[in-house]
């Protein structure tokens, strides 16, 4: 049968890159407040900070102190400026007026669960425009300024992601990207025999490999070729960095939600600029995707992708697709402590059948651990 590996950002992050949104956050606002103190203050489209007379002298102090701001932000109820008591009594270093709700949400979401989701934060500011904003014009001109926001986001995180420095092989992702398919991981699938001696044949090679990359970066690049094996197939099904021919595709994925047929019944204009369904079709990507799954049986793996709701469309496709007949988990940790119950769960929500999703689903006695680059 073919493989169909996932590629997400857990894939980056075992390679030792700062790819999480949260170290996207703390990047943008480090650098907003770093030009504020350098220029007398900066503006964008998401943030205004003006600078106040007792600003810092070493870029060190400054560093600590946007850390903390960050990691108090919650506490402080978004306030419009911020700073901490010395020698001056309620001595505040920066003003800062925020212009993007989105930004505000993300910022408390970092702030309370030291985690963020752009997309799902930004799907839920949709929902709230849908449900307490009155009139079809207040709700479009409340979906413009989102999706100005978004468009900033993504313009930063392109910026962010850009600057990285491409990281070394590690070269333990061979073993699992071009290993054998183990028939015992294959529960529905009856045991094959080839020989005279009627040798159950427990491993097989796979005919084709896909490998479905999430992430915008190229780290995966350093795996598409292996001596003595056929080379997989690789899609960049959520576009590329700096390719025109392939743009970043970010929003949210999730049709099935319960309200997203609310969202197709508003009268409103402006809902769908950052629903990942329609930015598919820029490209034959998915439906290459789609070719592949239609073609023949096939083994999934899952590297560092978290399977959340943000692309419950095609996750549900794929998992639930009649070709499919294993779903092998590779965690973060090690067997005492792992995420491959979160993962596990995460998988379930994209199946309707949960009967169908236990057979499928690769226990984690058999799973394996996600080679990092500091082991």
């Amino acid at each position: 049968m073919n493989r169909l590996i996932l590629i997400g950002n857990g894939f980056d992050l075992a390679h030792g890159l700062k790819t999480s949104y949260k170290h996207f956050i703390h990047w943008y606002m480090h650098r907003c407040f770093q030009m504020a103190s350098d220029n007398n203050g900066y503006e964008d489209q998401l943030i205004k900070i003006t600078r106040t007379p007792y600003t810092f002298r070493h870029a060190e102090e400054r560093f600590q102190w946007v850390e903390r701001y960050l990691s108090n932000y919650a506490k402080s109820k978004q306030p419009v400026s911020f700073g901490w008591q010395g020698e001056r009594k309620e001595t505040e270093y920066y003003e800062v007026n925020y212009k993007s709700d989105l930004l505000e949400r993300l910022l408390m979401s970092v702030s309370i669960t030291n985690w963020m989701d752009i997309e799902g934060v930004f799907y839920e500011q949709m929902i709230a425009i849908l449900d307490n904003t009155k009139g079809i014009k207040a709700k479009e001109d409340a979906l413009q300024k989102l999706n100005e926001s978004m468009r900033s986001v993504i313009s930063e995180l392109q910026i962010y992601l850009s600057d990285l420095t491409a990281p070394n092989k590690i070269n333990s992702y061979d073993d699992i990207i071009y290993s054998r398919i183990d028939d015992k991981d294959i529960q529905s699938k009856p045991i094959k025999y080839r020989t005279a001696a009627n040798r159950p044949f427990e491993t097989s090679t796979a005919k084709e490999t896909l490998i479905l990359n999430f992430n915008y970066t190229d780290t995966i690049s350093n795996y598409l070729s292996k001596p003595g094996y056929k080379s997989p197939i690789r899609i960049f099904i959520h576009g590329e960095l700096n390719n025109l021919d392939n743009p970043i595709i970010f929003g949210f994925g999730d049709e099935v939600d319960r309200r997203y047929e609310d969202i197709e019944n508003s009268r409103a204009q402006g809902w769908f600029e950052y629903i990942k369904s329609f930015w598919y079709l820029k490209t034959n990507n998915y439906r290459d995707l789609t070719s592949f799954i239609d073609s023949d049986e096939y083994q999934v793996l899952v590297l560092g992708h978290s399977c959340g709701l943000s692309d419950r469309t095609m996750l549900q496709m794929i998992f639930q697709h009649d070709n499919c007949r294993s779903i092998k988990l590779y965690y973060f940790g090690d067997k005492e402590s792992n995420n491959y119950k979160q993962t596990l769960h995460e998988v379930a929500r994209h199946f309707k059948d949960k009967g169908l999703m236990r057979r499928r689903i690769v226990s984690e006695e058999k799973s394996q651990r996600m080679p990092q680059y500091n082991d």
